[in-house]
């Protein structure tokens, strides 16, 4: 396995920083696109224990209810999740772009000593 060094991954990290508030996003929405996964387990254990095998069938219901809810929010969040991502990626790859292209274009123009 070759080893990563540091100096490799201190400028795209710092590139990254600078887009705080859109990874923040990244993050929100992420968090809710995860929420059945994190919360359908334990929600339908409570259904099953607290409603259906006591014999109280709307405890089970509104425990079901809170996990449908919970499948929406995760919805909402997975369709926002590219969107957000796209608020990351694009000014990175802009900013890459201007770095790579426009030296390399510069020293390239007619007119211009090399």
């Amino acid at each position: 396995m070759i080893p990563l060094s540091d100096a490799g991954w201190r400028r795209p990290l710092r590139e990254l920083l600078g887009e705080r508030r859109a990874l923040g996003g990244v993050l929100a929405w992420s968090l809710a696109a995860a929420l059945p996964a994190l919360v359908s387990g334990r929600l339908i254990a409570l259904a099953l224990d607290d409603g259906f095998l006591h014999g109280r069938p709307w405890i089970g219901l509104a425990w079901l209810g809170v996990l449908g809810l919970a499948m929406v929010a995760g919805a909402a969040g997975a369709r926002q999740i590219p969107s957000a991502l796209g608020r990351v990626i694009e000014p990175l790859r802009d900013r890459l772009v201007r770095r790579v292209v426009k030296p390399r274009h510069c020293a390239n123009s007619p007119g211009r000593e090399t």
